[in-house]
């Protein structure tokens, strides 16, 4: 996390709330180390490996319009 505290670029942190491989409070501090701009969205009652399917195109919209940004 030492080299991305530094990175300037808008970085979306998602995190599978109920992640039984890298746990969610993982997701919460690599969030936390980074720098603005950063966004984090918790994919509530998702796993590891299923998080896509409990997430809609409101969602993508968000985070592709977070990501591309002109203020960024």
């Amino acid at each position: 996390m030492t080299h991305l505290a530094s990175f300037d670029r808008p970085v979306f942190v998602v995190v599978a709330q109920s992640d039984s491989i890298v746990p969610a409070r993982f997701g919460d501090a690599l969030y936390h180390a980074l720098a603005n701009p950063k966004q984090l969205m918790v994919v509530k009652a998702a796993e590891h490996n299923d998080w896509i399917g409990h997430v809609d195109d409101a969602w993508w919209q968000e985070a592709i319009g977070f990501l591309f940004a002109p203020s960024h």
